[in-house]
């Protein structure tokens, strides 16, 4: 049987990612193992190693945490470990753990407990909690979510697509487990799933049991045809999100020494910061809706028509900024019930095409400083072209209306595969007739900065979009940016 490892970290050169294992026997007894993780881009770090059975002590747990060395093996930066990844095991299954790379949670690095802690490394006995009632099947995903916002009454559920997970239905949630402090799990069994699961948590008020929040953001999704017998998935989902508070106003509220956290933060894994004006590119790649027009009440109106027209319960604006960013395809799957299995799936997003077509130049106009921003850098001679999820008919229109010095417009369109695939970047740059070794893509969701990182460029993400600063920092944004006048 098997361990598989996979987690994103950008390093730079000369650094590698490594996994520290620990098996652990119900008696207490640990064995530590430390793994190197492969790369083959710098960002996607994977393992897949043999799992040990311990004969005379049997583990029944395993516990594990990242950690960046240099050549040399010295610890640059390691995971904030006071909440360890830590899950019940089986030796005859094999695990597979898709993670993300642990910071310090924004209330928690505020409190002087947490920033005096210094042996990551120490395997505390109380906080080895056994999650005894967190059953293995023959088949099994484990979703994990950290919530350090959540209220005293308040608990953390998932409801999803599929009726193991809800069908989408608020009363029919499935409530997650506290396993500590606040790491949250849930087990279920996916035998009989044959399809792809989305999905997203909710927050649950323990005095009503009725559903308080829904996450922010696209929908989260897993595939589950990769899952075989005796095979179990770990989804770690990084931060639960449902809050949208400044750190900045924390630390105002909650400490009196802002230089102790802010400087914390500066040496956490993955350094946000606002984008170096110095550093010039040859070619700007922009995204459409969110980045460079705000296209959101169009969409809404044209999406809700033809909701209406099929007799159909129409979305609000809210619902449609989160179902918006893979397309327009894919906007209407999420805004139909049943998605794609709705027999009048195909209609409805006919009529939604031809209304948007005549229609999606009603409200929409660019953010505040796009034209100027545009106009600087054609002016300097850049090359800067625009891609996007939209419809290529659409896109086009919509560019030549608003920016016309834009000369590469691509969208949607057959035989060639939509963001976060590279394909349309890629043809950009091909049209532009430049390589990519000096470009840069800019967008406001997490599929920008996923294209971003399939075509191996950098990216920038802009914080006047759709997506929230909290929601990009968690999907791996590096650069943020408050302005276009910032990104030249």
């Amino acid at each position: 049987m098997k361990l598989e490892f996979s987690i994103v970290y950008h390093t730079e050169w000369g650094q590698s990612v490594h996994v520290v294992l620990n098996y652990i026997s119900n008696n207490g007894r640990k064995s530590k193992m430390e793994f190197l993780l492969h790369t083959g881009d710098g960002y996607l770090w994977t393992l897949e190693t043999s799992v040990v059975d311990f004969h005379q002590s049997p583990s029944a747990y395993i516990c594990y945490w990242y950690q960046v060395e240099d050549e040399k093996g010295k610890v640059l930066r390691r995971e904030w470990t006071q909440s360890y990844r830590i899950y019940t095991y089986d030796p005859t299954k094999d695990y597979t753990f898709q993670d993300s790379w642990r910071d310090i949670p924004y209330p928690y690095c505020t409190l002087s407990e947490s920033m005096n802690e210094e042996d990551h490394g120490s395997l505390g006995s109380s906080q080895l909690l056994p999650h005894d009632n967190i059953v293995i099947y023959d088949r099994t995903i484990l979703f994990r979510i950290s919530a350090p916002d959540l209220r005293e009454n308040e608990s953390v559920a998932i409801c999803g697509n599929h009726a193991v997970l809800g069908s989408w239905n608020p009363k029919r949630y499935l409530l997650m487990k506290c396993v500590s402090q606040h790491e949250w799990l849930l087990s279920v069994d996916v035998f009989a799933v044959n399809t792809s699961l989305e999905y997203k948590y909710v927050v649950i008020n323990n005095d009503t049991r009725s559903l308080r929040q829904w996450e922010t953001g696209e929908n989260r999704t897993v595939e589950v045809s990769n899952i075989t017998d005796n095979h179990v998935l770990v989804v770690d989902g990084g931060l639960l999100r449902v809050k949208d508070s400044s750190l900045e106003a924390r630390i105002t509220v909650e400490t009196d020494q802002p230089d102790k956290v802010m400087n914390a933060l500066y040496h956490l894994p993955v350094r946000i910061k606002k984008f170096n004006w110095f550093q010039s590119y040859d070619t700007y790649v922009f995204d459409l809706d969110g980045t460079l027009l705000n296209t959101l009440r169009d969409l809404a109106a044209s999406c809700n028509y033809a909701l209406h027209t099929a007799g159909m319960p129409e979305r609000t604006i809210e619902e449609v900024r989160r179902f918006v960013g893979n397309g327009v395809k894919k906007l209407m799957e999420r805004a139909i019930p049943g998605g794609l299995d709705n027999p009048e799936f195909d209609s409805t997003y006919q009529i939604f095409r031809k209304h948007y077509l005549l229609h999606s130049l009603d409200t929409t106009q660019p953010y505040p400083g796009i034209p100027e921003m545009l106009k600087r850098l054609v002016d300097k001679g850049k090359g800067v072209a625009v891609v996007s999820n939209k419809f290529y008919a659409a896109t086009q229109e919509l560019c030549r209306h608003f920016f016309p010095q834009v000369k590469v417009a691509i969208g949607e369109r057959e035989n060639i595969q939509k963001k976060p695939a590279p394909d349309t970047v890629l043809e950009a740059l091909r049209q532009l007739g430049v390589s990519r070794s000096h470009a840069v893509y800019i967008g406001d969701s997490d599929v920008d900065i996923m294209t971003a990182r399939n075509c191996k460029m950098p990216c920038i993400s802009v914080l006047w979009g759709f997506r929230n600063r909290e929601f990009l920092i968690e999907h791996g944004a590096t650069t943020l940016v408050e302005s276009p006048e910032e990104i030249f």
